[in-house]
């Protein structure tokens, strides 16, 4: 018992005597394991981002928001048949309006959401059939903020968009 006491004793006393050479080691063993965390956080953020980008992209590809973007992108008239209504086209839009949200709480990566979605948003932005919508359920809500995260996110990709030629809607967005 007094042979293990005494190592004991003397293991302390070392620790103490060698405490910065430990502190050091400690360090050493910590700061990669540190750096292996915060890469693997932001890969697995990465990951989350594309998930919500394709999970975001198959409802709007789905049921009335599929008929209003493809009218849009033939250069249809939205309700050229009757089946669409002002709530599809408040739908699609208020889809856009959460795109926003994810964007500015970084749930989705700018960069994902201009590859995925900026043609579709860029072709309801300079559609005049939606423009005089969102001003006439502005004007009939008393609300000039509706739809202001889709006006956002659709200017902001329409600048950064060198590729925009005409929109109508919009003229001085026009390159």
């Amino acid at each position: 018992m007094r042979k293990l006491l005494s190592h004991l004793r003397r293991g302390w006393k070392w620790l103490g005597d060698n405490s910065t050479s430990l502190g050091g080691l400690a360090a050493i063993v910590t700061v990669p394991g540190i750096i292996l965390a915060l890469a693997t956080l932001r890969h697995q953020s990465a990951i989350d981002s594309a998930n919500l980008t394709i999970k975001f992209d198959k409802q709007l590809r789905s049921g009335k928001s599929l008929e209003v973007l493809n009218a849009i992108d033939a250069g249809e008239k939205i309700d050229g048949n009757g089946d669409l209504r002002a709530a599809d086209i408040d739908n699609y839009l208020i889809k856009y309006e959460m795109l926003d949200d994810m964007l500015e709480s970084k749930l989705i990566t700018y960069n994902l959401a201009y590859d995925a979605f900026s043609y579709d948003i860029e072709g309801a932005y300079c559609n005049k059939e939606v423009g005089e919508y969102i001003k006439n359920a502005q004007k009939e809500n008393g609300d000039q903020g509706l739809y202001g995260g889709f006006l956002s996110l659709a200017t902001k990709l329409a600048k950064s968009d060198r590729t925009l030629h005409s929109c109508d809607a919009h003229p001085e967005l026009t390159h």
